[in-house]
């Protein structure tokens, strides 16, 4: 019967961390190979076990031993994990403080004259209406920064600078990032 459970056990275990990998509730594969790692070592002990004859049972103390060194691990991960969120409310922090400076100083937003033509106003328009991120990545497009330089400097991932490319190229009607640089260039945001 102990054989039945111990079998069932290791199997549960090897299958749950099959199924932890395969739908990405464990993130690094350094994680799945220290369970892993744990789980085959109490098998060996177990075999070990099944092969020397000894009077004290090693695969109890290998359960305890066990989960002490994964409750350790979790830990640790949620410790990283709370500074990784405690980095990111700071730097949030830091970005609302610098769109706030940026709203004062990023654009000079000229006042139209009466003589001045429908598509500045309309251009002027577009450009108010930007949100202090979508901004930032103008003002960083226009300066002539790459795409994996503007993720770097706002600590944002590609999928996101595109969503707000997007955005960008959605509000002032152009399809591309080199017909946004020409409309400011017409407008005199850029020389």
């Amino acid at each position: 019967m102990y054989l039945y459970y111990l079998v069932s056990y290791f199997g549960a275990m090897v299958a749950i961390i099959v199924y932890a990998i395969f739908s990405k509730k464990i993130e690094k594969a350094t994680h799945a190979i220290l369970i892993a790692g744990s789980v085959f070592i109490n098998i060996c002990i177990w075999l070990f076990e099944q092969l020397v004859k000894m009077d004290f049972e090693l695969l109890s103390v290998s359960y305890i031993l066990t989960e002490l060194f994964l409750l350790g691990i979790h830990l640790l991960l949620q410790e990283k994990e709370e500074e990784r969120k405690e980095k990111e409310a700071a730097f949030i922090k830091n970005m609302l403080e610098k769109s706030a400076e940026a709203k004062k100083s990023a654009f000079y937003i000229p006042k139209p004259k009466p003589e001045e033509n429908e598509d500045f106003l309309f251009f002027n328009e577009c450009l108010s209406s930007l949100t202090a991120t979508e901004r930032k990545l103008l003002e960083l497009h226009l300066s002539g920064k790459k795409t994996k330089d503007i993720m770097e400097e706002l600590c944002i991932t590609e999928n996101t600078v595109k969503f707000h490319n997007k955005n960008i190229y959605r509000k002032f009607g152009v399809s591309s990032k080199k017909e946004l640089i020409e409309l400011c260039r017409e407008n005199g945001i850029m020389s």
